[in-house]
């Protein structure tokens, strides 16, 4: 099966624009220009936010019923209306409507890419290998996120709608390579609707303990490794960095995070899967504990949250496929990811509290204790419950 060989190579190649981000580290300076306020920003956030948890798990049952390339297709399509709208917005309204668009794009493309690639190599027999492949897809793409927020800069100095225009282009380009795609062999879902959503949240998810609790496990590491982004912006506000410096780091932060996905790999040859969870873990706290030294170097440590999260998506991903039948799979992982953005939705308010009622480091210190505390409670539920397999060969 050959053509589903050069399926892998496309994704790689969709992660190197379905990445390019252009836009990110000029979005305030634009809201700015075009005249929105502070409040309305944190509004905008909030409304991208809902729209996904709206969408999430509905469009990942689509994708299963109506087919993966199909809803990458019209995923692409939303992008391209969104950034569209995006690129001549001058006021809040168009600002929100492209927002949900970009939010249902992102909620239909959640988790698929990472299903093709599993249901090939299912074909292929080389389901060992996934890891690995979505490890390396994740480098790439990641790569590509931090080369594009460094260009968008760039064009923003000239303008500060050239970066969407950027960013217009290289969502068609992802369209054209998508359109490449071959749709891996799989069962599909029957027809009672009701009950497939039963059997993916109820039978699969919330029943099998294995998933429920290495979803919790990735939730909660996820959560932490978000705040701690979170954390590294204020931290480099307290040191006064200068703001041009802002996107340098985000882009070195995004090349960390390839790092990560690159090393995942080689990790399960060697370690035992509880094993690599606990080190990602101590790369976490070791990342906060050092994010505390009042010198300018330690803007260094954050860079190890980055560097974890890049290692945990592929390993957490490797866990929950193989515990999922072909039919829902992206139904059931977009459940997955639903859990991990509750998850960040509790924590972020906590951690705002903390931070703004006493401290930074306090706020660190906390995040610490949940990630130690919870974390190690999933960990030891996920590895009794035998999600967790050992040293792969």
């Amino acid at each position: 099966m050959p053509h589903l060989n050069r399926n892998i190579f496309k994704v790689y190649l969709y992660s190197v624009f379905e990445m390019m981000l252009f836009t990110v580290s000029i979005l305030l300076p634009f809201f700015v220009s075009i005249g929105l306020k502070t409040s309305d920003v944190f509004l905008i956030q909030a409304i991208f936010a809902i729209t996904v948890a709206v969408f999430e798990i509905p469009s990942g049952y689509i994708a299963d019923l109506i087919g993966r390339k199909k809803i990458l297709i019209i995923s692409e399509l939303v992008a391209i209306i969104g950034f569209g709208i995006y690129s001549q917005a001058n006021g809040f309204a168009a600002v929100a409507f492209a927002e949900i668009l970009l939010a249902i794009s992102y909620s239909l493309y959640s988790g698929v890419k990472e299903a093709i690639i599993y249901d090939s190599l299912l074909l292929l027999e080389e389901q060992s290998t996934y890891q690995q492949k979505t490890g390396t897809a994740g480098s790439i793409g990641f790569f590509s996120e931090g080369v594009t927020c460094i260009a968008g800069g760039f064009l923003a100095a000239i303008s500060l709608r050239l970066p969407f225009y950027a960013q217009l282009i290289s969502t068609v380009i992802a369209l054209i390579i998508i359109l490449t795609f071959v749709e891996p062999t799989r069962s599909r879902p029957h027809e009672e609707h009701v009950e497939n959503f039963k059997r993916a949240l109820f039978g699969i998810f919330l029943k099998d303990k294995r998933m429920l609790w290495s979803s919790l496990l990735f939730a909660t590491i996820s959560s932490i490794t978000f705040c701690s982004v979170w954390f590294s912006q204020i931290m480099y506000q307290e040191k006064h960095l200068p703001v041009a410096w802002f996107g340098i780091l985000f882009a070195i932060g995004s090349f960390a995070v390839a790092l990560g996905s690159i090393i995942s790999h080689r990790l399960q040859k060697k370690m035992p899967e509880w094993a690599q969870y606990i080190m990602i873990m101590a790369i976490v706290v070791i990342g906060c504990l050092g994010m505390n030294i009042p010198a300018i170097w330690a803007v260094a440590f954050t860079l190890l949250p980055r560097m974890a999260w890049g290692i945990l998506t592929p390993l957490s991903l490797t866990v929950a496929n193989r515990m999922i039948d072909s039919d829902l799979r992206v139904t059931v992982l977009s459940i997955r990811n639903m859990v991990d953005r509750l998850m960040y939705v509790a924590l972020a308010p906590l951690m705002s509290f903390v931070t703004d009622k006493y401290s930074l480091p306090a706020a660190l210190s906390t995040s610490m204790v949940i990630l130690v505390a919870f974390g190690g409670v999933a960990l030891w539920k996920t590895n009794r419950s035998g999600a967790l397999t050992g040293v792969k060969a």
